[in-house]
Formats: C-alpha cells, structure tokens, sequence
C-alpha cells in the first residue's frame, strides 16, 4: 500500500486516471444524504447531479451501503442511513469526464460534487481509495506498478506504508 504524499492535482491527476486505464475497469462515487433524508432523498444538487447524469451511460449499479473503501457510515441510534454507492465502468470516455471534472482528487467532495472517487482493479479490489473530505487516498499497488504509475504520473508523491 503506498500512502499519497500530496494531493494530485492538474496535470498530475489527468495522468494517474489515465495510468489507472491499465489496471482498472470501474470506479465509484459516493452520495451520503444527510439522516433526516428520506429513504430516496439524495445529496446531490446542481453541478453534482448533472455530473452524475453525464455519467449515467457508463453506470454499472447503484448500491445503498453503510460502508466503501476507505469509510464507514457511523452508527447512530435511531438513525438508519446508508451511502448510495454508484459504481461506474472506467473506460477513456468516462476518464475523460472524470478528468475535465475536477483539478484534483481531493475536490471530489460533498456538496459541490459526488464523494470519494475511487477506483477499482479488474475484479472489484480497491486500486486507489480516496476519502476526499479528510484530504487522505492511498494506492493498494506491487512495487512494480507503483514503478510504472511514477513515470506515467512523474508529479505522483507516494511513499510505501508497511503493515504489521
């Protein structure tokens, strides 16, 4: 797992969606509506939404969760919310939405925009896991691909995290 050092913004950010095109196929986005919501009410407004609906040919599911990479919904007593998490395809066309978007990772955050952008290898593992509102994403990559994605995305700060 490599920690990111520093947000990836502009030039960097286009390149490691770009990069991720090798190793992922879907990636997710996350609507939290606030808990006195109703079971379908949504986060989303304005800028939010129309980017969702731009997405809409390449969605894959929509699925209520209390839980997504890197976050889980607490508890609250009395208080029964989930996430809706919207699991899209990742192919050039939609990177490129993704790209002209936002200027970094850590904008894709409530109210202006879906949350947590994160994406996912081929076979649904977490590839980049992204908690935008704590400003804080990581790469569940090998040291070989952390390799590779460092040329492709040379502005790319990433530093090894070793588990105990």
């Amino acid at each position: 797992m490599y920690e990111i050092l520093i947000e990836p913004r502009g030039q960097t950010y286009q390149a490691l969606l770009s990069a991720a095109l090798r190793w992922c196929d879907q990636f997710l986005l996350v609507d939290v509506p606030e808990p006195d919501f109703g079971p379908n009410d949504s986060a989303f407004r304005g800028r939010a939404r129309s980017l969702i609906d731009q997405l809409a040919p390449y969605l894959v599911e929509v699925s209520k969760q209390k839980s997504w990479p890197g976050s889980t919904l607490s508890e609250r007593k009395g208080v029964d919310v989930y996430a809706r998490v919207y699991r899209f395809r990742l192919v050039p066309e939609s990177t490129m939405i993704l790209s002209g978007s936002a200027d970094g990772l850590y904008s894709w955050r409530a109210p202006a925009m879906p949350s947590d952008l994160s994406l996912l290898r081929k076979g649904g593992d977490p590839w980049l896991v992204n908690m935008a509102a704590d400003e804080e994403s990581y790469l569940v990559v090998t040291q070989e691909e952390a390799e590779e994605l460092l040329v492709a995305a040379p502005g790319l700060k990433i530093k090894e995290q070793y588990e105990h």
